[in-house]
């Protein structure tokens, strides 16, 4: 696995199958899309109309940011309390 840690990998239990969501991009990345995707084909369908697939994308566009930005700030804040303790 080179050191990376297992917590963020999804493994079936009956055929040792490990997904690693990082090399597709992430959860957050991967759900964004699949929202998106299952929006369109909804839209295209006629299972709903232009207005909510514009609210449903800004939505999950506007979640995938929030959760990037606020991960930026957590991890920033590890690294300096990490940084306190080493000095």
């Amino acid at each position: 696995m080179g050191g990376r840690s297992r917590s963020r990998d999804i493994c079936c239990q009956k055929s040792g199958v490990v997904l690693n969501f990082d090399f597709f991009g992430g959860r957050r990345f991967i759900a964004t899309i699949g929202a998106g995707a299952v929006t369109a084909f909804l839209c295209y369908a006629g299972k709903i109309d232009g207005g909510v697939y514009s609210s449903v994308i800004i939505a999950t566009v506007a979640a995938y940011i929030a959760g990037n930005v606020t991960e930026r700030h957590i991890n920033a804040n590890k690294a300096k309390e990490d940084a306190e303790k080493r000095d």
